[in-house]
């Protein structure tokens, strides 16, 4: 489904809209978390146990998603996670049992893995062929919206009367609103007969084991993107503990900024990378990140580096990702579409769980600067290896 071609068309902004939804979710949750477990009185550990068995549920589905969104279709693995998102988070609202939370949270990741699996590749579906770098950095932008006004939204409501079940049930709200667009809207694949339309071309499956759930063309960008967000989850989990000791006031700023400008990148990323090549936005995006990380060590009790940090992240972190994300997919045959897209996302949730622990044990055993400078070391990694690995494949092509 090619739009007469067109990126900006009814199903680009519904599955773009459904992105927002599932995202601002996410955000929602893991804002509010950490509030929730407290009042239960239990540790500030266990709130971190829960988001990662989510993480690891997250990533086993994602593993055997693409395959299944092959088989099942885009809309139905839509709706079916949106439901188990929704209901699941509903469910986690009312709980006071910790057993109960633990055991919903895998449901509530399984849905959300399920919908933004499928999201990521309906959307392929949908963008003309020449033009998914640009596709995708508009795609992406609901991810970037999200975190601008999710977890405030989500604090908003905690502060309330209902405290984190006013939240879930806000999460449900939303989940409902997504799963009535989706239903009323996202009937493309029915349209143009696609299940039968790739029954009938799709070519003798020649994967073999593990290949049949991982797509080779997408494993060079997955790895890259492996180190930048593995780097990334340093700011994402501890940046603000980092303030607090350096004595760097509203460190929520560092967010802020990061988003606009993180915004205006991904347009830009999806430009660059259809225009002149993936290369041509990954490594000025990766010399950003590593100015970031270099500001960041800096600007200890000094609060306008700190912010400045926060600009240079999001114009790394939004050329980076849309331009990896592109070129994983691009080129790939049309029924491994799904099982690339699924490829390529599966470092995010490893990354997220793996560097959990390994960023809180280099602060431990070292210090806030030492782990700014090895992420920024990663992300040099990553740029170098992105140089090798693109400029032999074009001289390939």
């Amino acid at each position: 489904m090619k739009s007469e071609e067109k990126i900006f068309n009814c199903y680009f902004f519904v599955i773009a809209f459904t992105n927002l939804c599932v995202s601002t979710i996410i955000q929602m949750f893991n804002s509010t978390i950490t509030l929730h477990i407290d009042q239960l009185d239990y540790s500030a550990s266990i709130s971190g146990t829960i988001i990662s068995i989510g993480a690891i549920a997250a990533t086993v589905y994602r593993f055997f998603g693409g395959k299944l969104c092959e088989k099942r279709g885009r809309r139905l693995l839509i709706i079916w996670g949106t439901v188990c998102l929704g209901v699941s988070s509903f469910i986690m609202g009312n709980a006071a049992s910790l057993l109960l939370i633990y055991f919903v949270r895998i449901f509530q990741m399984v849905g959300y893995s399920m919908v933004s699996t499928a999201v990521s590749v309906a959307v392929i579906d949908v963008i003309p062929s020449g033009k998914v770098g640009r596709g995708i950095g508009y795609f992406s932008l609901a991810t970037s919206v999200s975190q601008a006004f999710g977890p405030s939204v989500a604090l908003m409501m905690y502060e309330g009367k209902g405290g984190f079940g006013t939240v879930m049930t806000g999460v449900a709200v939303i989940s409902l609103l997504s799963l009535m667009i989706v239903v009323i809207f996202l009937d493309y694949e029915k349209k143009i007969g696609q299940k039968k339309e790739n029954a009938a071309e799709k070519p003798v499956e020649t994967e073999k084991g593990l290949w049949k759930y991982i797509e080779k063309h997408a494993l060079p960008a997955a790895m890259i993107n492996f180190f930048i967000i593995f780097s990334g989850g340093l700011i994402t989990m501890y940046l603000t503990l980092y303030a607090s000791k350096m004595g760097i006031a509203n460190a929520g700023m560092f967010f802020s900024v990061s988003v606009i400008f993180m915004i205006g990148a991904r347009v830009l990323s999806g430009n660059i990378s259809d225009n002149y090549g993936v290369l041509v936005a990954l490594i000025p995006g990766a010399i950003l990140l590593i100015a970031a990380y270099i500001l960041l060590i800096l600007s200890a009790g000094n609060s306008m580096l700190f912010y400045i940090a926060g600009g240079f992240y999001g114009l790394g972190g939004g050329l980076t990702s849309p331009a990896l994300n592109a070129e994983a997919v691009r080129g790939v045959p049309k029924h491994r579409v799904s099982i690339a897209s699924s490829t390529f996302f599966l470092p995010l949730d490893i990354a997220f769980v793996v560097s959990s622990v390994i960023w809180g044990i280099v602060i431990d055993s070292f210090s806030f600067r030492a782990a700014f400078g090895i992420a920024a070391g990663f992300v040099g990694a990553a740029m170098v290896l992105g140089a090798v690995i693109f400029s032999v494949k074009r001289q390939k092509r």
